[in-house]
């Protein structure tokens, strides 16, 4: 399964990835909106989020360092409103704990 588009009520346009497993770049200017998770129930994971289709230096970080999702939780979200102007792009680094598994999804506007 890819990408969803659907509206909302101002008629906009937003998106979705499909679930992802690894770290990942939506490598287009959006509207960053949010992340949602699920772990596997026992392990962390810890998060990064840039403005940049490629991680550097110069990349401007979203939202706070090291964003820990616990892995108890099973299922997670990470809200924007209003969402955050990625200038470049959005890339999502993730880290999971004890070798564990998680999947997840980027909603984003790219309109």
């Amino acid at each position: 399964m890819g990408n969803r588009r659907f509206k909302n009520q101002q008629l906009e346009y937003w998106e979705r990835t499909a679930v992802l497993t690894a770290s990942f770049c939506v490598a287009r200017s959006c509207i960053w909106q949010g992340i949602v998770f699920r772990t596997d129930g026992n392990n962390n994971i810890t998060v990064n989020v840039y403005d940049n289709n490629v991680v550097a230096a110069s990349a401007v970080r979203l939202w706070p360092d090291d964003y820990i999702v616990v892995g108890a939780d099973r299922k997670h979200v990470i809200s924007c409103d209003p969402g955050f102007l990625a200038h470049q792009g959005i890339t999502v680094i993730i880290a999971v704990a004890g070798g564990g598994t998680c999947g997840y999804q980027i909603f984003y506007n790219a309109g």
